[in-house]
């Protein structure tokens, strides 16, 4: 299953760090199965972040090995 993360910087290995603001569903590294969602999301976080490049980084998760 491929996973995609919108953000304004490319992330090669997800860490979670401590949040400094409240975020929807706490903290964590969010990931989406919609594509189109990711490159929106990146997009917007872009513009918030005023600094950076829209990117989607991709991860492929094994749910059988989890």
């Amino acid at each position: 299953m491929l996973l995609y993360h919108g953000s304004n910087t490319e992330v090669t290995e997800p860490q979670l760090l401590g949040q400094v603001r409240g975020l929807d569903f706490g903290q964590g590294f969010y990931t989406t199965t919609n594509e189109k969602q990711a490159k929106r999301f990146a997009k917007t976080v872009r513009e918030r972040r005023e600094i950076g490049t829209p990117i989607v980084s991709v991860f492929e998760y094994n749910m059988d090995a989890a």
